[in-house]
């Protein structure tokens, strides 16, 4: 009896201990950027939709402008936006259901907002948020659903994460103990600007122009996003306008802009119909279609993606910036006025591009 006992008090003992270090790794090494201040350790892209709420919030009275969207708008350089001192917020993939927490839970803690810029996108209204709270780069930051913290710190705590996360993680920590890391080809600018900086993917781009233009991503068919929460989205954005109104915050909505191809698969009808929701609810500037910027392959990282200088441009359209040159065609000022116009337009652009691509394979 006394030998089951021991036995049962060491096995009892390893596993504590084997639950406990699993504990001080994920502690330490920190992948998804939860616990960290100082983000020159950061070797993965962090859990953003957790650590930017939290630190606005801490931080209440640092910025007074935000911009809301999902990764597109990484690339608005918010240094650009005169006259307000601006933080983007973008996270992977956001939806608006996560843009009306997030202001929710920045105007309850006392947040003082003048400007809003808020980004959507094709995709804006086929996904579920539900399905987020599963994803553990994109979970939210619990208060903001009213939800506690602690649960969420002991699953993050105690969890096995993912190789493909905790191998470069690993290897960026041995690698920069060992003062062997060398340049990072990323910047988390998390306390700053909340920006992702990448200067060596611009840098490369404009060296390498027409090959660049030539790659293949930007021939290959896109697979669209499938799914419909467009009532759920529509009902998100009605309560988001409604609280800027009450609050007497500026905001500027406006579409992202992705590269030709990628706009060319979208289900037309679908994004009609958002639009013509979201014109509605607010006058809203589309950068979408084909024009002469998403024409240019010389303008985006992929094909979702545009680069810093056409972010720019987008400032200069929505607040009248005239030091920067902007084409006529890109950027126009949809309401619910000229809404169907400029769905028909977007119609002729695509059947334009699309005989223009049939005749050049034939």
């Amino acid at each position: 009896m006394n030998r089951d006992k021991k036995w049962f008090c060491l096995a009892l003992g390893i596993f504590v201990l084997a639950f406990a270090m699993v504990g001080l790794v994920n502690y330490v090494l920190d992948p998804y950027g939860l616990f960290r201040k100082d983000f020159s350790w950061q070797f993965v892209e962090p859990n953003q939709d957790f650590i930017k709420p939290r630190y606005v919030t801490d931080n209440p009275g640092r910025y007074d402008c935000f911009v809301f969207g999902s990764s597109r708008v990484n690339n608005i350089d918010v240094l650009k936006i005169k006259n307000y001192t601006c933080y983007n917020m973008f996270c992977n993939g956001e939806l608006p259901r996560e843009y009306l927490d997030d202001l929710r839970y920045m105007l309850k803690k006392g947040v003082k907002i003048k400007l809003l810029l808020v980004g959507l996108d094709d995709f804006s209204f086929k996904h579920d948020p539900a399905k987020r709270l599963s994803d553990p780069l994109r979970h939210p930051y619990p208060p903001v659903l009213n939800h506690y913290l602690a649960p969420f710190y002991m699953r993050y705590l105690f969890s096995i994460h993912a190789q493909h996360i905790m191998g470069p993680v690993v290897d960026g920590y041995v690698a920069k103990i060992r003062g062997k890391l060398g340049v990072q080809p990323v910047t988390y600018d998390i306390t700053g600007t909340g920006r992702i900086i990448a200067p060596g993917a611009d840098r490369f781009i404009e060296a390498h122009a027409e090959a660049h233009r030539k790659d293949p991503k930007f021939t290959e068919k896109i697979e669209s996003v499938t799914g419909d929460h467009m009532k759920g989205t529509v009902d998100d954005l009605t309560q988001f306008v409604n609280l800027l109104k009450a609050h007497g915050i500026r905001s500027v909505f406006f579409i992202n802009p992705p590269y030709k191809t990628w706009f060319l698969d979208l289900n037309l009808d679908e994004f009609g119909r958002f639009e013509r929701e979201l014109a509605k609810l607010a006058d809203f500037y589309d950068f979408s279609g084909v024009n002469s910027i998403t024409r240019d392959a010389y303008n985006y990282y992929n094909p979702s993606h545009y680069r810093p200088p056409i972010g720019d441009m987008m400032i200069a359209r929505m607040l009248g910036d005239e030091t920067t040159t902007v084409p006529a065609d890109f950027g126009l000022l949809v309401t619910p006025e000229n809404v169907e116009a400029h769905l028909q337009r977007l119609r002729e652009q695509v059947a334009g591009e699309t005989n223009s691509v049939n005749a050049r394979q034939k």
